[in-house]
């Protein structure tokens, strides 16, 4: 790997006379059908544009009026002043119109490259800086005087700049290929489970292992698993310390079909115990996972002790919106002991349970493999920035 040594000294100036830029706040520009699409503040994600976040268009008609102020070319720099504050993306397709909330940054010529701008406008540093410096309350926003007006360290050189751009594009699209493999990933494991598990009215999944063609018999969770509500300890045997019992309170203690510690608590209500599932009973309804764990159930969660056949059916019911029902007409989505025990599945014998729980189960490790490689290198870039751009 590249290693950046810095040999001429840096220098520091305000962001207003390192770049051209393009503030495009305004009148809303009139929507089409179909057109140029309009990337909007949402569109804009941390460190990319998502085309689909947001499909709005404008007409190819109004299109050099809308963008008058200043066409987007390769390589600029997009950065979203609000809602949300502080995302960054460079322009990758010129073939596009820019919304209110986003200002397009051009690197001067010989001072500042743009795709050096691009990785300090990501850097822990610049957006601890704008975050000081914004206003609002539940929305949070920066004025464009306020952070045109903003410092920058850069190398003074052109040539240490593209070295820390190179470095720092090679690890994005390390990281892109890695969750273009992910969304490969997670888009099989949802062809499987809708092929070996009953979907909506189905009594039969559409395919079966060889040599197993037997009924599957309709059941509620209550009958073939054992089920137990979570009772929250009282508020002051909260901790911070990993020598107490472990809290599982809600969705928040639960990532990636594993219980995170977050919490733990001196006092025992309801307890789950290694291997039993864990599932969000509160808003939202429906996320599940397993616990390594002896665990402390809290009021949103419940444990159920079932297999990995079971596991993997409320995750398809999760994903087949079975919950849904329960949040008709309230304010607050919750189910109760009934609600889940009452939930129905069908259900083969027990060495087709085994076979489907353990195909999916194995697509299930590869995909955690797969996050915790991106994890790592996403790691491995923050490193880079907090100690680049100091």
């Amino acid at each position: 790997m590249t290693v950046i040594q810095r040999f001429v000294a840096w220098e520091q100036r305000k962001l207003n006379e390192l770049t051209d830029y393009t503030d495009y706040r305004g009148k809303s520009p009139k929507k089409a059908v179909e057109g140029v699409q309009l990337i909007t503040a949402s569109n804009i994600r941390y460190g990319y544009i998502d085309y689909n976040a947001d499909k709005q268009f404008v007409s190819e008609e109004d299109y050099p009026d809308i963008m008058r102020r200043g066409m987007p070319k390769i390589g600029e720099v997009l950065f979203t002043t609000e809602a949300p504050l502080g995302n960054v993306a460079q322009v990758n397709n010129e073939n596009i119109a820019l919304a209110q909330r986003v200002i397009k940054f051009d690197g001067k010529e010989n001072l500042i490259n743009n795709d050096y701008l691009f990785e300090y406008f990501l850097a822990p540093t610049f957006q601890v800086e704008i975050n000081k410096k914004a206003t609002g309350g539940t929305v949070k926003g920066i004025k464009g005087k306020v952070l045109h007006k903003i410092f920058i360290n850069f190398p003074k050189t052109i040539e240490e700049q593209l070295k820390i751009g190179k470095l720092l594009k090679l690890l994005d699209e390390t990281i892109a290929l890695h969750q273009e493999k992910l969304d490969r990933l997670d888009e099989l494991k949802k062809g499987y489970m809708q092929n070996v598990l009953p979907q909506k009215e189905q009594d039969l999944p559409k395919v079966r292992f060889t040599h197993y063609h037997g009924k599957w018999e309709q059941c509620k969770l209550g009958k073939i698993a054992n089920i137990k509500m979570g009772q929250s300890p009282n508020g002051n045997s909260y901790t911070n310390n990993p020598n107490d019992h472990i809290l599982v309170q809600g969705n928040a203690d639960l990532k990636n079909g594993e219980v995170v510690p977050r919490v733990w608590t001196t006092q025992v209500t309801k307890t789950a115990n290694p291997k039993d599932i864990i599932l969000s009973v509160r808003a939202p309804v429906g996320d599940v996972a397993k616990t390594n764990y002896s665990v402390v159930l809290g009021r949103g969660v419940a444990g159920i002790d079932g297999n990995e056949f079971i596991y993997q059916n409320l995750l398809n019911l999760k994903v087949n919106g079975y919950w849904k029902r329960y949040s008709t007409g309230s304010t607050f989505e919750s189910i109760n002991s009934n609600d889940l025990k009452d939930a129905s599945i069908f259900v083969p014998s027990k060495k087709e349970q085994y076979m489907i729980g353990d195909l999916l189960e194995k697509l299930d490790k590869n995909i955690f493999l797969q996050q915790t490689k991106i994890n790592k290198l996403v790691d491995l870039k923050k490193s880079f920035l907090q100690r680049m751009f100091i």
